[in-house]
């Protein structure tokens, strides 16, 4: 989860428009929420989403 920091607010997308980086700044709701979800998953894994065989969630 390297793409995700709770404690700066911060998201990275990669590769949006135009093939670049960029910053997006999380709110409280989002933030809180995230910390649940991940309470609730428990684990440590490389994804922030991951499928119901510990995969990461695909599009």
């Amino acid at each position: 989860m390297d793409d995700i920091n709770l404690k700066t607010r911060e998201l990275v997308v990669r590769n949006g428009k135009g093939e670049k980086s960029r910053a997006v700044f999380l709110n409280d709701k989002i933030v809180n929420a995230a910390k649940s979800y991940l309470k609730e998953r428990g684990g440590d894994g490389e994804y922030l989403f991951i499928s119901r065989e510990n995969n990461k969630v695909s599009r």
